[in-house]
């Protein structure tokens, strides 16, 4: 990180800035790639989720909600199919449990790569911020109750292959992962859920073909997939391997350690560049490794997790690094490690290992890492997860089993000794088959969870 300090991003500042751009943005609604809409344009009439958009299962949530459980809080997730869409979750804050309330479309297409991501859906105030990474744009909706959302518009990612979002006070960042891959600045009104881009996109440096716009599905693994703000208010884009030359002859194959990109952001205007870059490898021994998604501690520290090293057989592993330097590291004793979330209340990190199907438990409670658990509980192809903003819920997105079962969301609860209890599977909503239905190169089932509320 180049810096300790905390940036404050003031909202009135940017409000202004964006006021004073907003007349040179094309309007929100235009569909980029001359996509044919024409069978969203019942949909489209009436964007907002309710008991009609699909009937069944989710009539029978929006009647429980209207009886007076206590579901102040919601869930989303992404079907990242073609016609790509949110599913929406009421959520009962005292008892973690799931209601399906039905499902509104992005307008824009899914699949391409996101399911090796993370944060490719998010919670930003009001407002609900979805990528959309075939036809490469970013879909926002408002948030206007925990069981509706409305669709407010949809806007160019200005790179390929959107993967990440990120963002802060009303800040907000893209990472596309595509070709040489790129960040784009936003400013979030918060009053319409727009998004107004500023500057030009910032490339990443990370030595790919610059003439390849689209990366070959066997090359999946080696794109960037997370951008996040740190608590020092740096922008970090997490870049799991380098010096990958994605075109048709090597696909891939040729890898170097992957790396954690911190990016000094202006709080004048929310800005950065490569001059502002601070790149941290990461690197076992000598040998890369994958890091694939962020945490931070009560003391600001990065927690990464890392799926594995670049050589064969190592399991994955949790980091953590200070001023740009790796303090320690503890592996899971199990394979293809992914997304984390930390729980402040036990200092307890949480791991999921879609390849081994479980979820490790971690402590930092004592000082220094140590392994809880490497299986703490079993879980089908676990591809994301988040924890409810009080840290009492943990809600895990499962691709089903190797019986080609839908996918679900398990909710967990979470307690001080980083055990977990589950509380629910949720399968309502849910049309895909699970991850080993079809092929995995296909690379186009559900992803992502956004929490809103406590």
């Amino acid at each position: 990180p180049t810096s300790s300090k905390m940036v404050s991003y003031s909202k009135f500042s940017i409000l202004s800035i964006a006021a004073s751009t907003i007349g040179a943005v094309v309007s929100a609604h235009e569909v980029p790639n001359g996509m044919d809409m024409s069978k969203y344009a019942s949909k489209l009439k009436n964007t907002r989720v309710n008991s009609n958009v699909r009937q069944g299962k989710a009539d029978k949530g929006a009647k429980a909600s209207k009886e007076g459980i206590d579901s102040t809080g919601a869930l989303y997730t992404m079907t990242n199919d073609v016609e790509n869409e949110i599913l929406v979750y009421s959520r009962d804050v005292s008892h973690g449990q799931l209601t399906f309330e039905g499902s509104v479309p992005t307008t824009g297409i899914g699949g391409q790569h996101l399911a090796v991501s993370a944060s490719s859906i998010i919670v930003a105030g009001e407002c609900l911020l979805a990528a959309n990474s075939g036809s490469h744009d970013i879909t926002t909706f408002r948030i206007k109750s925990p069981s509706e959302i409305e669709y407010a518009g949809k806007f160019e990612s200005n790179g390929f292959l959107p993967m990440s979002l990120a963002e802060k006070e009303g800040l907000v960042y893209a990472l596309n992962s595509g070709g040489s891959g790129s960040i784009q600045g936003y400013y979030l009104t918060q009053f319409n859920c727009g998004l107004i881009p500023f500057g030009s996109p910032v490339e990443l440096r990370q030595n790919v073909d610059p003439g390849q716009t689209e990366a070959p599905i066997t090359s999946a693994v080696v794109l960037p997939s997370e951008v996040v703000f740190t608590p020092q208010g740096d922008l970090l884009v997490i870049i799991k391997i380098n010096d990958a030359l994605l075109n048709s002859e090597t696909e891939g194959t040729t890898a170097g350690p992957g790396s954690l990109n911190f990016y000094e952001i202006d709080p004048t205007d929310g800005s950065t560049s490569d001059d502002a870059l601070t790149v941290v490898p990461v690197s076992l021994n000598g040998v890369g490794t994958i890091p694939f998604a962020f945490e931070a501690d009560e003391d600001g520290r990065t927690i990464i997790v890392e799926a594995a090293s670049t050589i064969l057989g190592s399991s994955g592993a949790i980091a953590i690094y200070q001023n740009g330097e790796l303090v320690e590291r503890v592996q899971t004793g199990e394979n293809g490690s992914c997304w984390v979330a930390y729980q402040r209340e036990g200092s307890c990190i949480y791991t999921s290992q879609t390849s081994n199907s479980n979820i490790s438990s971690l402590t930092l409670k004592n000082g220094p890492l140590e392994l809880v658990d490497s299986i703490a509980v079993d879980v089908d192809v676990p591809v994301d997860m988040r924890l409810s903003t009080d840290e009492r819920y943990l809600y895990v997105l499962s691709n089903g089993d190797l019986n080609g079962d839908t996918s679900h969301i398990i909710v967990y609860e979470t307690f001080e000794d980083c055990h977990l209890n589950e509380v629910q599977s949720m399968g309502d909503g849910f049309t895909q088959m699970g991850i080993f239905a079809g092929s995995f190169a296909d690379l186009n089932f559900e992803v992502g969870v956004a929490v809103y509320g406590l």
